[in-house]
């Protein structure tokens, strides 16, 4: 009787650690060991967690969008060697979104004081400017609208650090 126990706790044991959830933070990457060489390497959404074989027994998984996806290992003979979701999170204490009136917020990345995220501002806006290029005003065809207020506009604020 205790053999049998002990055989389908270990039968079982694979079971329950591929159902754990492999979390990563954003912007961050973790090296994983497998338990054997992988063939193929899936990413359910790769918009969400890139994953780069190191070789043939380490993945690196980097965070790449706040989401949850799933990560799918096979080995040579095409058997799945790793299946779990895969979620990607911020970390505590990490970064800070203030959202002032706009759609697009201001990040802040924090350690231990917290600081505009520069990149990142500058990229949301390239895009913002980019979205008006072609917009016209009543000073003529293809000038950008200027913002107006209450229009939720991103406008500078006196009270940024």
């Amino acid at each position: 009787m205790r053999r049998t126990i002990i055989a389908l706790t270990l039968a079982l044991v694979p079971a329950i650690a591929s159902a754990a959830t492999l979390v990563v933070s954003l912007d961050h990457s973790v090296r994983m060991t497998l338990g054997g060489p992988a063939q193929d390497v899936i990413v359910g959404n790769p918009d969400i967690a890139d994953v780069t074989v190191a070789d043939p027994r380490h993945l690196v998984i980097t965070g790449k969008k706040l989401g949850i996806t799933n990560l799918i290992v096979t080995n040579t003979a095409g058997r799945t060697i790793f299946n779990r979701e895969l979620m990607v999170s911020t970390a505590e204490g990490e970064r800070v979104s203030v959202y002032e009136g706009g759609p697009v917020p201001i990040d802040y990345a924090c350690s231990p004081r917290c600081a505009v995220d520069v990149d990142k501002l500058a990229g949301t806006m390239s895009l913002l400017t980019g979205s008006m290029h072609g917009m016209s005003t009543s000073g003529g065809a293809g000038a950008p609208a200027a913002p107006q207020p209450g229009s939720g506009a991103i406008q500078a604020s006196p009270n940024l650090p």
